[in-house]
């Protein structure tokens, strides 16, 4: 599998609030989102960055331990930076609707509005596969 996901779980003693999981088949293109992450690392954490959905389902080929697989991502234009990778992008009911994962950038231009998530719907199958 080429997914960019990892679950981890911990206890605390302090209340951490949760968000719920949206079905990504309702998105589509013009729907509204907020890409929230710590770009930049933790001093930043917190920062929210708002777009809109351009393709609710855009198929990428990608090189996986020398194999090509076509991964499934929501393309939206909401920023992704540094260190936003593995936040939620949530919809506007704060559930989240994917998580952010990578942009589109060339060497030495300046691409803006390229971000990609990976849709929460391929993230509960994975969860229901892979964790016990």
């Amino acid at each position: 599998s080429g997914k960019d996901i990892a679950v981890i779980k911990f206890e605390s003693d302090k209340y951490i609030p949760a968000l719920t999981f949206a079905d990504s088949e309702t998105l589509s293109a013009g729907s509204f989102v907020l890409a929230i992450g710590s770009p930049y690392g933790a001093q930043l954490y917190g920062t929210a960055t708002f777009g809109i959905v351009s393709f609710p389902k855009r198929y990428i080929d990608e090189e996986v331990s020398n194999k090509m697989i076509v991964n499934e991502y929501i393309q939206h234009d909401a920023a992704i930076n540094s260190g936003n990778s593995g936040g939620p992008l949530v919809n506007m009911k704060g559930e989240i609707v994917g998580i952010n994962t990578m942009k589109i950038a060339f060497s030495g231009e300046w691409n803006e509005g390229i971000g990609f998530s990976i849709p929460s719907n391929v993230i509960k199958e994975f969860i229901n596969e892979n964790v016990k």
